[in-house]
């Protein structure tokens, strides 16, 4: 059985033990079993830690039957028995900041709506919580963030102790205990009893701030987007950058962007309109002169071009407008340009298939389509 210095301290970053086991395991990455780690292995929602054993990366940490399991970049060096360690902090602190700042958002939507919390994911760049209501709105949203963020700043105490069954009886949890014995309660001074295996800072001032970045419905519930601490700092300077850079695009303050993208929206919306009537107009005069440059062909007039840039919507507009109240008309029209297109039409009257007449000619150039 290994000793778990993270439940003793969780802001151990360096430590000594010695080495009970190595070798490799059926995978042929080595490992090694130590009397005693600070590394945190998978579990409860919260990623392993890494770091270094003798110099060695530590790539996974894994708990099987008491024993914590560290699966190494490289075997140790054969004669050490006893080693020096060292936890990257950096992921650790994180991953603290996160799981803490997931206890105080989920205690809060249940404190204000009571709102229990069915599922939990800590990603690399996001943390998710699926919350069980819906639909949540802006202002409830922001009612959770100034609660939380509130506890934060009060720096509160964050506890965590193995608990009796006599004293599990005492305590008023959020959520009931997965296990049945070595129950561990994590609690937020006056907020939050919660039973979890994961590692927390001591105080609620150390996650530093939770922000929300989006929710949507999720199975019966919501799920809610979240950073916190280092992560929340990086995603407003990336969200601050992006609106100083929209800003300069638009050349407006940042209060006034929302006023100028929609007055930017509603010019795009006309000028399209009026792209759109003048492309009318163009490909009206342009189907004029086929019908009027077409040649008889098997008594049937035949218009055909080769229009440079013409995408194949436009195509199909153009053959519209060529067959449109004729008869015995046959268009036959291909757009020039990184692609070939190729429209084939003919008026009602005309009992010529178009669809093989297309068909041969895409077998010549090896090409697909069809259609009616």
């Amino acid at each position: 059985m290994t000793i778990k210095l993270y439940y003793q301290d969780s802001a151990i970053r360096e430590f000594a033990a010695a080495v009970l086991e190595k070798g490799f395991d059926e995978a042929g990455t080595p490992y090694a079993v130590l009397d005693q780690t600070a590394f945190y292995p998978t579990g409860g929602g919260q990623p392993h830690d890494t770091g270094l054993i003798s110099g060695v990366p530590v790539i996974d940490v894994e708990e099987i039957n008491g024993k914590v399991i560290h699966r190494l970049a490289a075997p140790l060096p054969v004669e050490r028995v006893r080693v020096r360690c060292q936890i990257d902090w950096q992921r650790r602190f994180d991953h603290m900041q996160q799981h803490s700042g997931q206890h105080l958002l989920s205690a809060a939507f249940e404190t204000l709506y009571e709102a229990e919390t069915f599922g939990f994911h800590m990603g690399h760049e996001v943390v998710t919580v699926d919350i069980a209501r819906h639909p949540i709105l802006p202002a409830e949203i922001h009612a959770v963030e100034d609660l939380v963020n509130q506890v934060i700043f009060d720096n509160r105490p964050i506890s965590s102790n193995f608990v009796t069954s006599e004293e599990l009886a005492s305590i008023s949890l959020r959520k009931p205990p997965s296990v049945t014995d070595n129950i561990r309660i994590v609690t937020v001074a006056d907020f939050d009893d919660s039973p979890c295996g994961g590692t927390h800072p001591q105080h609620t001032g150390e996650i530093g701030l939770v922000k929300v970045l989006r929710w949507e419905k999720y199975k019966t519930g919501t799920r809610v987007e979240f950073v916190c601490g280092w992560r929340a700092v990086r995603a407003l300077e990336q969200k601050q950058q992006i609106l100083r850079e929209l800003s300069r695009m638009l050349g407006t303050g940042e209060t006034d962007l929302a006023a100028s993208l929609a007055k930017w929206q509603t010019d795009r919306k006309e000028l399209e309109r009026r792209l759109q009537e003048s492309q009318q107009i163009v490909l009206e005069h342009e189907a004029n002169r086929l019908k009027t440059q077409s040649s008889i062909v098997g008594g049937l007039h035949v218009s055909s071009s080769v229009c440079a840039d013409r995408s194949m919507q436009e195509l199909q507009r153009l053959a519209g407008l060529v067959t449109a109240n004729e008869s015995q008309r046959v268009a036959l029209l291909a757009g020039s340009g990184d692609k070939i297109n190729l429209v084939f039409a003919k008026t009602q009257d005309v009992s010529l298939p178009m669809d093989e007449l297309l068909t041969s000619v895409l077998h010549q150039i090896n090409g697909k389509g069809g259609g009616s």
